[in-house]
């Protein structure tokens, strides 16, 4: 391969990156907004993370995995895992009747079909949606 093209391959994906990494907003309720409001004045620097490693640094997506899956175990929830809380909340807000495309956007799911997976269904909501006919 020559220099320009390792160079132009290169380029190519801090692009992609840079696009994969755009910001978003995040959405969150009104309660928690004012907590997260409150707290944030504490704080010394607005550079500092909302909320520290004991080492005084952020945490690895990793490390909250762990975290969570210790919080989970500590209540006797042995099967849940970092993403239980996502699926439960896809899931109620499908109950609740939103859009699965806004359900998607809020999930950040490129794929309406992935956002589709975390919707768990029971035997109760399919005898409800039967009689709703």
């Amino acid at each position: 391969m020559k220099k320009d093209e390792y160079i132009s391959q290169i380029g190519d994906k801090l692009v992609q990156k840079v696009q994969f990494m755009k910001l978003r907003k995040n959405f969150v309720r009104e309660e928690l907004s004012n907590y997260l409001s409150k707290y944030s004045h504490l704080k010394e620097r607005v550079t500092e993370r909302l909320i520290q490693s004991q080492k005084g640094g952020g945490f690895s997506s990793m490390t909250l995995q762990h975290l969570f899956k210790n919080l989970y175990k500590h209540v006797g929830l042995d099967d849940c895992s970092s993403h239980s809380g996502r699926r439960t909340f896809i899931t109620n807000l499908s109950e609740k009747g939103v859009s699965v495309r806004v359900i998607q956007e809020l999930a950040r799911h490129s794929d309406l079909s992935t956002t589709q997976r975390y919707i768990d269904v029971s035997v109760d909501k399919l005898r409800n949606a039967v009689n709703l006919v």
